[in-house]
């Protein structure tokens, strides 16, 4: 049996972006390979864990101003399959709040999953190779999640190369009224003719090398153009972004959030707040080392 650590407290579990995300065409098995520099940021959900005695309760609920949209059933969301697939262990009453939006780029489905695990391995009902195996298998991005810092991705996105913790990054992040269904992005993408995918080296080597005004230069998102010939109004986004006085901008994952970048804590700020007319969701971010954080 795992060694058992008190899990109970309340857990940030952060969202990611992809500094970078360049995708092959799909193989014989329909999956797209990727390559993809992957780092956490403090923009979270947060889940709420509890002890007691009996069978395991579950609760997913929004968070007051969150970009509220139906969160169907809890027996389809992420985390709760997560549990599920850990053997359904009874003692636990887990409460996931929501802040991050769905269908954002941001890995939010992916890293409450993860923080389920990483409770479960902390309260000894889950071998810690165990749940890197269920992670693989539950979405591309899990894993990361269950990592410590910033990670190199290939294969459809589970495969991880540890990265040095690298420059702390700030900016904002803005999500209109439009998601974008992962699945719909990825149709999009196949229906752009002779596509190249991005390269990475440059963002690669400039990470490396501690080099911030190098990797802002280097970002890149093969989504960002398929996502904004289908739907134009997500380019009132990163226009915003840019006119609030964004360093530049970057489309977050697969869409429909978008990352406007700022020199510092202060700079994020001022850019949210010249966001304030901004039709959706805005919130300053920076990078973190730790996907899944209990907090204090």
């Amino acid at each position: 049996m795992p060694c058992r650590t008190e899990p109970a407290g309340n857990w940030r579990v952060c969202a990611k972006l992809n500094l970078g995300l360049s995708v092959g065409p799909p193989g014989v098995d329909g999956y797209h390979p990727v390559n993809s520099l992957l780092v956490a940021i403090d923009a979270c959900d947060v889940l709420r864990v509890a002890r007691r005695p009996g069978a395991t309760s579950w609760e997913v609920s929004w968070a007051e101003g969150a970009p509220a949209t139906d969160l169907g059933p809890v027996e389809r969301n992420l985390a709760h399959r997560a549990w599920q697939l850990a053997g359904s262990p009874d003692g636990y009453a887990f409460h996931l709040v929501k802040h991050l939006p769905a269908g954002g780029g941001l890995g939010a489905g992916s890293a409450d999953a993860a923080a389920v695990l990483r409770v479960l391995v902390l309260g000894g009902d889950l071998d810690a190779v165990r749940a890197d195996s269920l992670a693989r298998g539950l979405g591309s991005d899990v894993a990361f999640f269950l990592g410590h810092g910033p990670a190199w991705a290939t294969g459809r996105g589970e495969l991880l190369e540890a990265l040095p913790t690298g420059p702390e990054l700030h900016g904002v992040l803005a999500c209109g009224p439009d998601r974008v269904p992962t699945r719909e992005a990825y149709h999009w993408l196949d229906a752009v003719p002779a596509r190249l995918p991005c390269d990475l080296a440059p963002l690669r080597s400039a990470w490396l090398r501690g080099d911030r005004p190098g990797i802002l230069a280097a970002t890149a998102n093969d989504f960002e153009i398929p996502v904004r010939r289908a739907l134009p109004a997500l380019g009132t986004t990163p226009d915003a972004l840019l006119a609030a006085g964004a360093e530049g901008v970057l489309l977050a994952g697969s869409g429909a959030c978008w990352v406007g970048w700022a020199s510092d804590a202060l700079h994020a700020e001022e850019v949210a707040r010249a966001m304030s007319g901004f039709d959706g969701w805005v919130v300053p971010f920076r990078t973190v080392v730790d996907p899944v954080q209990r907090m204090t």
